[in-house]
């Protein structure tokens, strides 16, 4: 499980991580004219999200699939099937034979979807450090 309490190594940007973001996992182009301070870019893969208790240690349960809507520079977007039980959590990005990302990220808002299942919009808090993700996860 990846530890949100160890010391902090340097982190890149945000502005970094997008582009390695991009570099992996898609070709990203902007998604329009938004009313946001930062670009969003389409996102539409599955990930991982993992709940995290009151001192940032991952609570023991099943990782949550998610499924991107959109990422910029602050935050994310995705939508899920059940309620995210916990507002501060760990979003991992995996792809078979990609780059591995983990950032800990704070759900700012949900609302409920009309076909069912929700929609969730994150600001992103940091990126992990590689030590932080645990293969397993």
């Amino acid at each position: 499980p990846a530890r949100s309490n160890s010391a902090a190594a340097p982190m890149s940007t945000a502005t970094d991580v997008i582009r390695e973001l991009q570099e992996a996992f898609y070709e990203a182009r902007s998604s329009g004219h938004q009313k946001r301070n930062s670009s969003r870019f389409p996102l539409n893969f599955s990930m991982k999200l993992f709940p995290l208790g009151g001192r940032g240690k991952q609570l023991l349960f099943n990782p949550m699939e998610i499924v991107g809507r959109d990422i910029s520079a602050t935050g994310i977007g995705f939508s899920h099937e059940s309620e995210i039980p916990q507002k501060r959590v760990i979003i991992y990005f995996y792809r078979p034979g990609s780059a591995k990302f983990a950032f800990e990220a704070q759900v700012v808002w949900t609302a409920p979807l009309p076909e069912g299942g929700y929609e969730s919009g994150c600001t992103l808090v940091r990126k992990l450090h590689p030590s932080e993700i645990v293969e397993t996860l």
